[in-house]
């Protein structure tokens, strides 16, 4: 059963609708990133969840009870981060998740510690808050978010601030946390970080749900999609002769040979090559994206 089921939210603010007929839903052990450019809806969507927005119309159903009807029992085991994380600037990291734990029973100083680790603020996080980077910011608030161990985790741009490092470590934090069972929800602009952070993508354009797609599904995409392959030779011209003679076209592009195939017949290609004598020490090919599989199923280029 779905941890969380969005079903058909709506929401107007005066006579403009900024979520309209929204539907997905998030199963236990996955991440699913929300992506859309910056005034989709995301955030807007993500408050109705959370409680913090009325809902026009629709169902948003958490662990079993109606968010609308039941928020307390529906949100007891969530997490979340919204925009930014709500701190106290004044107070040290470790005061402001003390404060946070007191609102649930059962968490003690070795949950803290633990949180603390797993975002790695260790060295930090008996400084003030207000001498936190934005990138510290964040990883507080994962920590804070994580701290009750919820089985279902809803983050709004969480890599804002962020440097490659930082992204990674959440990206495998996020992973693990999946791994224990619980479902993630992650809002992004940001199209290649969802491919590397997602199981499965729905995509919000101007308050629509436009597309959903597995991050697998792309992959299997490109076994028959035609990709440009170089490769790195002892002998450019002895190959491109050999691949002529098996019905294969290819070219020489700064000093790379160049050929445009599928999986599947870059693979032929690799072993008449290597039948003929042709050294090969190096071989790329382009990847399709999340960014350009969206392109392609949209036909649009609105998003960056």
């Amino acid at each position: 059963m779905p941890i969380l089921e969005v079903k058909n939210i709506t929401k107007h603010f005066g006579a403009k609708t900024v979520v309209r007929n929204v539907s997905f839903e998030v199963n236990p052990g996955e991440i699913v990133g929300f992506l859309g450019p910056n005034g989709a809806g995301k955030t807007t969507a993500i408050k109705m969840i959370l409680g913090l927005l009325s809902i026009d119309s629709g169902e948003i159903i958490v662990n079993g009870f109606n968010v609308s009807e039941k928020r307390e029992q529906a949100l007891q085991r969530v997490g979340g981060i919204i925009e930014s994380p709500e701190l106290y600037g004044y107070l040290t990291g470790k005061t402001n998740l003390r404060l946070f734990a007191s609102m649930y029973d059962g968490i003690k100083d070795e949950h803290i510690d633990t949180a603390v680790r797993t975002v790695r603020l260790e060295n930090r996080i008996n400084d003030k808050v207000k001498k936190y980077s934005l990138g510290m910011r964040q990883r507080l608030g994962v920590a804070q978010a994580i701290l009750h161990d919820p089985n279902l985790l809803i983050l709004d741009e969480p890599t804002n601030g962020l440097d490659p490092n930082g992204i990674k470590e959440l990206r495998d934090n996020l992973r693990n946390h999946a791994k224990k069972g619980a479902g993630v929800l992650v809002s992004s602009h940001q199209l290649a970080e969802m491919e590397l952070m997602c199981d499965r993508v729905a995509i919000i354009e101007n308050g629509v749900i436009t597309t959903t797609m597995n991050i697998s599904d792309i992959n299997k995409q490109n076994d028959d999609v035609v990709l440009s392959y170089l490769f790195e030779t002892d002998n450019n011209e002895k190959a491109v002769e050999l691949l002529a003679r098996n019905q294969v076209e290819s070219s020489v592009e700064k000093d790379l040979l160049k050929l445009s195939c599928s999986k599947v017949d870059a693979s032929k290609a690799l072993k008449h090559l290597i039948d003929g004598g042709v050294n090969i020490y190096s071989m790329q090919y382009e990847h399709k994206s999340l960014e350009e599989a969206f392109l392609e199923l949209t036909d649009r280029s609105s998003i960056k």
